[in-house]
């Protein structure tokens, strides 16, 4: 258990982990808030942009940090304080230039290096986020995790990400600004993969943050070699560790490529071991009559119970689940 006494503010000075807890049982975070300084991002408006640079004028609380790498930036709406909407929507992603940082062109203007040429013009209200780091709550193969009481005002990457929960708990979470600032987390205030069991979400918000406030979320696995009708290659589509390790027992279903979310079968893993740095050779309990391309997930769903939850003025969604999901109101 980690636990504060009467909302202890945990204020963190480097973009590290809070709590990262793997293969747990009944583990409880509670009573806490916390803050990161520096933090990461900036926000302000810009005041020169070129096809390799935006110079912004950085508005307080915000600071001009020198020497980061930058890889986000959106468009937004100082007035409504949320991230601009409509016809001003606009965000881009890039792979930061790998020989030039962040650095201070006069007193509170900080230029920002550009990977490509952008949209974004003189005047434009912009918050820009760092290079994505580690989550402020990380946990994987957990049994009945909760956080409860606990406050989260910005993250180096997600508030709290959670890999293959036996059952969750987020009970008065919360996630918001602090200070004037234009963001909370730099990306999901939570997100869920791969969960079982049940996800209880009780008298929480999340406001501001980067991304989507929640993603229960089911990853997809490609067939990327048939050995046998009960032993197939799988690969992950994306590059997340180890969201191969799915347990043994787990049911699998699978879809063709051309037909994704309607399933054709589902059966048993026996067991798995690496094939290769992003494959693994899974041997199921039954055959299947699988092709090279088809898609696999995990076929076990939790429970989905929300009560008095709120997101607002987040970038991306407020609440996006898996097909098949038992929600609860």
């Amino acid at each position: 258990m980690g636990q504060g006494m009467n909302q202890t503010l945990l204020l963190v000075h480097s973009s590290t982990a809070i709590f990262t807890v793997v293969s747990c049982q009944s583990f409880t975070v509670s009573s806490l808030a916390i803050d990161y300084n520096p933090l990461a991002f900036t926000a302000g408006y810009v005041m020169n942009a070129t096809n390799s640079y935006l110079d912004v004028q950085i508005v307080p609380p915000h600071q001009a940090d020198v020497g980061r790498q930058v890889a986000a930036i959106f468009r937004y709406n100082p007035t409504l304080m949320i991230p601009a909407f409509g016809s001003q929507t606009y965000e881009i992603y890039q792979t930061p230039p790998s020989n030039v940082n962040t650095s201070l062109v006069s007193s509170g203007i900080l230029r920002i290096p550009l990977a490509s040429s952008s949209r974004f013009v003189v005047g434009d209200a912009i918050v820009a986020r760092y290079v994505f780091t580690t989550h402020v709550i990380y946990a994987e193969n957990v049994t009945n995790f909760t956080v409860q009481s606990v406050t989260i005002y910005t993250s180096w990457s997600m508030a709290t990400y959670i890999l293959r929960a036996y059952g969750i708990n987020m009970i008065d979470y919360h996630v918001k600004p602090i200070n004037g600032h234009w963001l909370s987390a730099v990306q999901d205030c939570m997100h869920f993969s791969d969960s079982r069991y049940y996800i209880n979400i009780i008298n929480s918000s999340c406001e501001a943050s980067g991304d989507d406030g929640l993603n229960a979320l089911t990853y997809y696995f490609n067939v990327t070699q048939v050995i046998n009708s009960t032993a197939l290659i799988i690969t992950q589509y994306n590059n997340w560790p180890n969201v191969l390790n799915v347990g043994i027992g787990t049911n699998l279903e699978f879809s063709t490529s051309q037909k994704p979310f309607t399933v054709y079968a589902t059966v048993t893993l026996a067991s798995a071991s690496v094939y290769n740095s992003n494959s693994q050779l899974y041997i199921f309990t039954s055959p299947i009559n699988a092709s090279v391309g088809d898609w696999v997930c995990v076929a076990d769903r939790p429970s989905l119970t929300i009560r008095n939850f709120t997101v607002a003025n987040n970038r991306a969604r407020g609440v996006l689940l898996p097909r098949q999901t038992n929600v609860k109101k």
